[in-house]
């Protein structure tokens, strides 16, 4: 669930001079929920790229890192790949900022798709 850096910067601000917020946990997240295919399109797109349409099975990915991971970490080394990587695949965690929003007045303004066309845009004038 991305969030924008000024938004996320607005909401530590918050945080940190509310009198509302000591000895309490807030969630700050962007303006929606975005799932990983509607990101890949979304970033694809401001990009001016195709996304492919190859994907990999995930239970032979899983199986593959189950075996790195108790293989490799048997021995000491860190796997490449671990079970733990594949819930990105596997999983959509929604994140709701309800406390910030009502303690704080947290509201984030920036919604998912003009942040990707903003980091794009500043990653680009910094590598000229």
């Amino acid at each position: 669930h991305p969030i924008y850096v000024d938004d996320l910067i607005a909401g530590l601000h918050l945080a940190a001079t509310s009198d509302q917020a000591p000895g309490r946990v807030f969630v700050l997240s962007g303006k929606e929920y975005f799932t990983t295919n509607e990101m890949v399109s979304t970033i694809a797109e401001e990009l001016g790229a195709k996304t492919r349409g190859l994907r990999a099975p995930l239970l032979p990915l899983l199986v593959i890192a189950t075996i790195a991971a108790k293989t490799l970490g048997a021995v000491g080394i860190q796997p490449p790949i671990h079970p733990r990587m594949m819930d990105f695949f596997r999983k959509s965690f929604v994140f709701v900022p309800g406390e910030a929003v009502k303690s704080l007045g947290y509201s984030p303004r920036v919604k998912t798709e003009e942040a990707i066309k903003l980091m794009i845009e500043g990653t680009r004038k910094r590598l000229g």
